[in-house]
């Protein structure tokens, strides 16, 4: 059977959007379920009104005026800031039971944990390799000095120069990557009640801190 439900701070969601919310309307959205179950979410501010945004999988909210969306779907009634609300879709069918957004935030840390620790393998042995180069490269340079003046010949300066100069090009490792996955772990270490940022302990603890949302 359709279901449908008015989100705002007038609206009839099973949770309640604080009136500090300023962003959001009396009637902010429409949330309905079809016949196949299948669940949307409908933008009622207009093209000009503050809006409904949709977190896409690179963590940036995108604005909408209607979409499908599904339990994991994560939703911002107005563009930003305090004055908006965001929530996940799972809040009502789930308002206060937080188990089902802590179990798909530990799942996703734990993929980007074992991501970090495979871009610092890899940067550990690149580093250990260039390492070795670099030794290698500074005994050839230090002979090929000392034989050019032995035989005083300026020419003779020419490969340890090149010696040095292929060595400091060697590549390093790869930390804009390393900072990449790091800023990703940052932007999945939010409360899934009230999205302050929390530690990783909080979140395989199942407790926020700040809110004490619970799952």
């Amino acid at each position: 059977m359709p279901y449908e439900i008015i989100i705002g701070r007038g609206g009839q969601q099973p949770f309640t959007i604080p009136g500090t919310c300023e962003a959001v309307s009396h009637h902010h959205a429409r949330f309905t379920v079809d016949d196949d179950g299948n669940w949307f979410i409908e933008n009622l501010t207009g093209p000009g009104g503050n809006g409904i945004y949709i977190k896409d999988c690179n963590g940036t909210f995108r604005r909408t005026e209607a979409k499908m969306i599904d339990r994991d779907s994560v939703i911002r009634l107005g563009s930003g800031g305090h004055i908006s609300f965001t929530f996940y879709a799972n809040r009502i069918i789930a308002p206060d039971d937080y188990s089902y957004e802590f179990d798909l935030i530990q799942a996703q840390l734990r993929e980007i944990q074992q991501e970090q620790s495979r871009v610092e393998a890899e940067n550990e042995k690149k580093a250990r390799k260039i390492k070795a180069i670099r030794a290698a490269s500074g005994v050839v340079t230090l002979g090929l000095l000392a034989y050019a003046a032995v035989m005083k010949s300026p020419a003779g300066f020419a490969p340890a120069a090149i010696s040095g100069a292929v060595t400091a090009l060697l590549p390093s490792p790869d930390q804009k990557r390393l900072k990449a996955v790091l800023e990703k772990k940052k932007a999945l270490l939010l409360c899934p009640k009230c999205f302050s940022p929390i530690s990783e302990a909080a979140i395989y603890n199942r407790a926020c801190p700040m809110c004490k949302a619970k799952g």
